[in-house]
């Protein structure tokens, strides 16, 4: 008895073809033949072909994104987001050419910090025009040559490097004093002391209100300062001034959301940390200092210092005073904030 495996012959159930392409079978007679002809007998059976290989899978995906490719299409992005405003601000560079030469800025990573709302973390350096357009359109901003643009993860900042060429102004006076107004802006400090201003405004003999940091008694604070009067040439004291503090909260290297408002009704200024009242004061009015708004310096006895050392973004102002309630829903604390700036920046 037999199950047909030894006498392939007689196999009552025919083997399968093997894989792949196939010897053709030739004929016994004609083996025969070529058998006498050459001398030696062709073999009973087809010689055996090997299959190709099976094609190679390809390698399971990367859990790690293709930087590279994400780069190209940021660049490109770039590239056409640079084409569309080269209309828009070779207007405006004719306008400023007789008060400002080019200046150079650029976009990359910054030193950021954690948060809710806050701007992102470190971010590649690309570069950027040297203007800097308000979101409502109403005000352009100059970048003097070390200020620089930095794009991060969810939007941008300026950052400034503390040194009299690191700053920038607006091309003309967005802020009127004589009103309520409200400012606001997300700030990083990489300076442990020293007043340093992140929002003023006034290029003649003095500011006319300053939002930035301060050292109330060897501590450092965020602060609120208004002028209540011209200063007297040569005048070399702050008498003039109102003052409310953020005590021990400005901290280098952390984010915060600064707001300061100044209500016309009651005469009061205010400043808020990360949406909170910090403090209040009462004032006579706030003198309308001639000149533009300044980012990351102001105007002290005819001369710019508070140079600002770090990072500055989501610049928001508004023509009238918010109250706690909007300023609240600004810094995520609950709420919708409706009413918007009459001018931004750097809003992503």
């Amino acid at each position: 008895m037999t199950d047909g495996t030894e006498h392939p012959d007689a196999a009552t159930t025919p083997a399968p073809p093997a894989a792949g392409p196939q010897r053709p079978e030739v004929p016994r007679q004609a083996r025969q033949e070529q058998a006498r002809a050459g001398g030696a007998e062709l073999p009973t059976s087809p010689v055996p072909i090997a299959p190709p290989p099976p094609p190679i899978a390809p390698p399971p995906p990367s859990a790690e994104p293709d930087w590279a490719a994400l780069a190209e299409r940021n660049a490109a992005d770039l590239r056409r987001r640079r084409r569309l405003w080269t209309g828009g601000i070779a207007a405006v560079l004719c306008l400023l050419a007789a008060g400002a030469a080019p200046l150079a800025a650029r976009q990359g990573g910054a030193p950021i910090g954690e948060g809710a709302g806050a701007p992102g973390a470190h971010g590649p350096a690309t570069e950027l025009p040297a203007l800097l357009a308000d979101h409502s359109g109403r005000s352009t901003v100059v970048l003097a040559p070390a200020a620089h643009v930095r794009e991060v993860p969810g939007g941008h900042v300026l950052r400034l490097v503390g040194t009299p060429d690191s700053f920038a102004r607006a091309a003309d006076q967005p802020v009127d004093v004589g009103r309520g107004f409200t400012v606001s802006a997300w700030v990083c400090s990489d300076a442990a002391t020293g007043s340093r201003a992140v929002l003023s405004q006034g290029d003649g003999p003095a500011y006319s209100f300053e939002l930035g940091r301060t050292d109330v008694g060897g501590r450092p604070a965020w602060s609120f300062r208004v002028r209540t009067a011209e200063p007297a040439p040569g005048a070399a004291d702050e008498g003039a001034t109102v003052q409310v503090v953020a005590e021990g909260a400005a901290a280098a290297g952390t984010w915060a959301l600064l707001t300061a408002s100044y209500d016309a009704g009651p005469h009061t200024v205010t400043l808020y940390l990360d949406g909170r009242p910090a403090a209040s004061a009462p004032v006579p009015g706030i003198w309308p200092a001639p000149g533009a708004l300044q980012l990351g310096r102001s105007r002290q006895h005819d001369g710019w210092g508070s140079a600002w050392s770090g990072a500055i973004g989501r610049i928001m102002l508004w023509d009238q005073a918010l109250d706690p309630a909007q300023v609240a829903a600004l810094g995520g604390a609950g709420g919708t904030l409706t009413t918007r700036p009459s001018a931004s920046w750097l809003v992503d």
